[in-house]
């Protein structure tokens, strides 16, 4: 059987979503399969896969209708003669797209677009005629779709899967010096925020929590992990709320499991959240969470069973949150350790796999080969 699958990205960034991908790419190639990676050839995710021993296969996606980026996929298409082809970004997914119309029927892999966030305007016809399927990793974020006009059986939920054995091996990666100079010089609890840096993120909301709490007289320590458009309006919000003593930048941080080995409590103050990878990761290393109680956050936060939902953007609340912490964090730490199991069993890379195949009706080649190994002992 045929077993090349082909994973786009045109974003140069690398967040969860990115991560996500690496991980599946790894995950199938684990597995047999025959996986190229089509993006750009000085992006992060790039470097990360050639890390990983992943194909790269260079593509510009200047646009989202770029001519020599659709040819570079068409011809990418016909070499592989791939079956499953599976993007994300607006730029790739368009291109892809495009690309693959332009195949005779026989040769068209089955298309997954992979859509872990919204921003703007729905477009639905383009979800609907563009692509088999679309994966989105909540319920909640499917019934968005669904209003929007999305075809109800063109919309799948696929949990994001997590490689825990991986995980806790990473644990042990040493992280950057600058960092661990900075979480030595002092003892006060470190709340962490991982993320891309953009608006939805909710980085001001805890910056103006943490000010009024600094008035309050109480002690911690601000670790944002991540990269992206807002960090310049971010750092002078630092400035502006007097907490450049107890906030520090550290960019990003890959993997990000070595970094939980020192945060006391996560927080996710998101106003938008598809999924909420970073409150598994936290889970698994029984770091308490308090969550946003927006998107897919809630398919992982139990409300004081395994960790705190708050309301968006609702500052008093997270103050007062915050400072319960800080004044009894064994309560929270009890919430984070039921967390741990729940998630271990909900969330792995084996069962996110299993559905992205069964949707795109490829064979799992571990399964087949175990399959044909029975019958010829038979």
């Amino acid at each position: 059987m045929n077993t090349s699958i082909i994973y786009t990205e045109s974003s140069m960034n690398f967040g969860g979503q990115e991560a996500q991908a690496l991980l599946q790419m790894k995950g199938l190639i684990h597995r047999g399969f025959n996986v190229t990676l089509a993006c750009h050839i000085d992006s992060q995710i790039a470097h990360e896969a050639k890390k990983n021993n992943i194909p790269i296969y260079h593509v510009a996606f200047i646009n989202s209708a770029h001519p020599a980026s659709i040819i570079r996929l068409r011809k990418l298409l016909r070499q592989q003669q791939a079956i499953l082809a599976i993007c994300h970004s607006g730029h790739d997914a368009n291109n892809l797209a495009i690309a693959v119309k332009t195949l005779a029927k026989k040769q068209r892999p089955c298309v997954l677009r992979q859509k872990t966030y919204l921003s703007g305007k729905i477009k639905a016809f383009s979800m609907n005629y563009l692509f088999d399927y679309i994966i989105v990793p909540s319920e909640p974020m499917r019934e968005t779709l669904l209003q929007s006009g999305c075809m109800p059986q063109k919309v799948k939920v696929v949990h994001p899967g997590f490689d825990f054995s991986k995980m806790v091996a990473e644990k042990h990666t040493p992280i950057a010096d600058n960092i661990l100079t900075w979480i030595n010089k002092g003892t006060a609890p470190i709340i962490i925020q991982v993320g891309m840096l953009r608006e939805e993120k909710g980085h001001d909301i805890v910056l103006a929590a943490l000010a009024q709490l600094k008035c309050q007289g109480r002690s911690f320590r601000y670790l944002i992990i991540g990269d992206g458009a807002c960090k310049a309006k971010l750092k002078k919000k630092i400035i502006d709320y007097d907490l450049v003593p107890e906030t520090f930048l550290a960019g990003i941080v890959f993997p990000s499991s070595s970094i939980y080995s020192y945060a006391s409590l996560t927080v996710i103050p998101s106003t938008k959240e598809a999924f909420g990878m970073v409150a598994v990761e936290s889970l698994f290393f029984a770091v308490p969470v308090f969550a946003s109680n927006v998107g897919g956050l809630p398919d992982i936060i139990q409300d004081k069973s395994n960790g705190l939902l708050l309301p968006p953007s609702d500052i008093n609340n997270w103050i007062a949150a915050i400072d319960d912490f800080l004044q009894q964090p064994k309560k929270y730490q009890e919430m984070a350790q039921r967390g741990q199991l729940q998630v271990t069993k909900k969330f792995s890379i084996e069962s996110c796999l299993f559905r992205l195949l069964q949707i795109g009706k490829v064979s799992n080649i571990n399964l087949q080969d175990k399959t044909n190994q029975e019958r010829s002992n038979n």
